[in-house]
């Protein structure tokens, strides 16, 4: 049961790089565009992991924005066998919203094209 809370509580952070891997992959033209796009992007989420495995939890509470936080806390909370699902809440949020930002671009190219 635990394998299974974990493989839920990651669930969102997989399909934000889904999401974010699919549109620099058609975004660019070959991999070295993939590099040169992804390599901030990379760059700030190790930065944000760094502020959170260096702080306590009321420390930086601005870092509660980003779903490393949650997914970070609902692992603690995982080990702890204290109750998770409330860490879901904001990693969906930003998965949801990423996802319409992706499906409104994708139109928009489309209907570029279609035009």
């Amino acid at each position: 049961m635990f394998h299974f809370k974990l493989i839920l509580l990651s669930l969102p952070i997989i399909g934000l790089f889904l999401i974010a891997g699919t549109y620099l992959g058609l975004k660019t033209k070959n991999t070295i565009e993939v590099s040169l796009f992804a390599t901030p992007i990379i760059v700030l989420y190790l930065f944000i992991n760094g502020l959170l495995m260096n702080s306590s939890k009321g420390e930086m509470p601005w870092l509660a924005i980003f779903p490393n936080f949650h997914f970070h806390y609902g692992i603690v909370a995982l080990y702890a066998k204290d109750p998770f699902l409330i860490y879901l809440i904001v990693p969906i949020i930003w998965l949801i919203g990423i996802f319409f930002l992706y499906t409104h671009w994708f139109k928009k190219q489309k209907n570029r094209f279609n035009g």
